[in-house]
């Protein structure tokens, strides 16, 4: 291989299962926030959309964040508004504090 790019798309075909990639979406597609806290969450979905290389509108990325995470806080968002997903982030974080009293 004579470039960086080469060498990875080698070592890729070589070494990494070929279910490899399904088994990553179905980890994104279930990911849940369980225990974690509101940004834990948010950096797990978006670490696991980087592995997946899934770029999608904000939308869907906003859609996704939502559906994993606690009732409680999906309640509480239900009547906010937001128009980004940074926007949705800082309002699970508040009412996540809100959650916990």
């Amino acid at each position: 291989p004579q470039t960086w790019d080469a060498l990875k798309q080698i070592m890729r075909a070589r070494f990494v299962p070929s279910y490899y990639a399904c088994d990553l979406l179905n980890r994104l597609q279930q990911l849940r926030q369980g225990t974690k806290s509101v940004e834990e969450y948010y950096q797990e979905l978006q670490m696991g959309m980087l592995r997946c290389k899934l770029e999608e509108d904000e939308e869907p990325t906003m859609s996704r964040f939502m559906g994993g995470l606690k009732h409680e806080i999906q309640d509480i968002l239900a009547y906010k508004e937001y128009n980004n997903i940074t926007h949705l982030l800082h309002l699970a974080c508040k009412a996540e504090r809100e959650v916990q009293g």
